[in-house]
C-alpha cells in the first residue's frame, strides 16, 4: 500500500522534501540557529526597508532644500511641497491678471473710455447749445416789442449782465422787477436800489442788498419812507442807525431806527429831544 501510494504521488513527497530542506535551520559551530525562515525573511525585508528610508528621505529631503533655494518667495515653498494644486491655481491667477504692457489695462479701461469719451461729447454739445440758447433768450429779453415776451425770456435767463442790463432800462416796471428778483451781483442790486425811477423796483433790489454802506446811503436819503425803513431793518452799523434815529424827518422811520440802537448815549438824546413824544418813550424805555 505504501509503495502504491508513493509511486502515485512522488512529487509530493518531493515537494515536502524540498521544503524541509529549504526550512531546515542553519548550523554555526554544530548548533542550530535560533531564527525561523519567516522571522529571518521578516528581518530582512525590515532591514531593507529601513535601509531604504534614510536613503529616500535624504533624497526627498535634498530635492525640497534645492527647489525651496531655487524659489525665493513663500510660492516657491508651497510649489515645493504641492507642485500639481499650486500650479494650477497659479495657471488660474496668470489668466486671470491684467495686461502689464506699456498699454497697461487697455482691455479693461476700453469700454470706461468710450463712455467717458460720450459724457465729455455731450457735456460739451450742452454747453454749446446752452450758450446759443442763452444769446436767443437776451436778444429776446433785449429787443421783441411784447412786454409778455420779454417776460418769458426773462425768466429763463441766467447772464447776470444781461439781467442787470433788463433790470435798469426796460420800460415795463414788472420786467424790471423781474430782473432784479434773478440778480445776484450785489453792485447790480445796488444800482438799482439807488436808481431806479419806480419805488417798487427800487424796494425789491433794496431788500436784496447786504452791503452796509449801501443799506445806510438809502437808509438816510431815499425820497420813499418805506424803503427807507426796509433799509434800516436791514442796517447793523450803530453809527448809521443813531444818524436817522436822530435825524429823519419822518417820524416811522425814527422810530425803526430807535428800535435798533444799543448805545445809552444816543438814547438819552433821542429821549430829551425828539419831537415825537411815542419816540421819547421808547428811548427812554430802552435806557431802563
Amino acid at each position: 500500500m505504501s509503495a502504491r501510494k508513493a509511486a502515485v504521488d512522488p512529487p509530493v513527497n518531493a515537494v515536502a522534501g524540498s521544503e524541509k530542506r529549504q526550512e531546515a535551520p542553519p548550523t554555526a559551530g554544530g548548533k542550530a540557529v535560533a531564527l525561523t525562515p519567516s522571522t529571518q525573511d521578516t528581518n530582512a525585508a525590515k532591514g531593507l526597508e529601513a535601509g531604504r528610508a534614510p536613503v529616500e528621505r535624504a533624497a526627498d529631503q535634498a530635492a525640497l532644500a534645492q527647489t525651496a533655494g531655487s524659489d525665493k518667495g513663500l510660492n516657491g515653498r508651497k510649489a515645493a511641497v504641492d507642485p500639481p494644486v499650486y500650479s494650477a491655481a497659479g495657471s488660474e491667477k496668470r489668466q486671470e491678471a491684467p495686461p502689464t504692457t506699456r498699454g497697461q489695462g487697455a482691455a479693461l479701461t476700453a469700454p470706461t473710455q468710450g463712455v467717458n469719451a460720450a459724457k465729455g461729447s455731450e457735456a460739451g454739445q450742452a454747453t454749446v447749445e446752452s450758450a446759443a440758447g442763452q444769446a436767443a433768450l437776451a436778444q429776446v429779453a433785449r429787443n421783441d416789442k411784447d412786454w409778455s415776451v420779454r417776460r418769458a425770456a426773462v425768466e429763463r435767463l441766467t447772464s447776470q449782465a444781461v439781467l442787470a442790463q433788463i433790470a435798469t432800462s426796460d420800460e415795463d416796471v414788472d420786467i424790471r422787477k423781474l430782473a432784479v428778483s434773478r440778480l445776484t451781483v450785489e453792485a447790480a442790486l445796488a444800482k438799482v436800489a439807488t436808481s431806479d425811477k419806480d419805488w417798487s423796483v427800487r424796494i425789491a433790489a433794496a431788500a436784496m442788498l447786504t452791503d452796509q454802506g449801501v443799506l445806510a446811503k438809502i437808509a438816510t436819503s431815499d425820497e420813499d419812507s418805506d424803503i427807507r425803513i426796509l433799509a434800516v431793518s436791514l442796517l447793523t452799523d450803530q453809527a448809521a442807525l443813531a444818524r436817522v434815529a436822530r435825524s429823519d424827518k419822518d417820524w416811522s422811520v425814527r422810530r425803526s431806527a430807535v428800535n435798533k440802537v444799543t448805545d445809552k448815549a444816543v438814547l438819552t438824546q433821542i429821549a430829551t429831544s425828539d419831537l415825537d413824544s411815542d419816540i421819547r418813550k421808547l428811548a427812554v424805555s430802552k435806557l431802563r
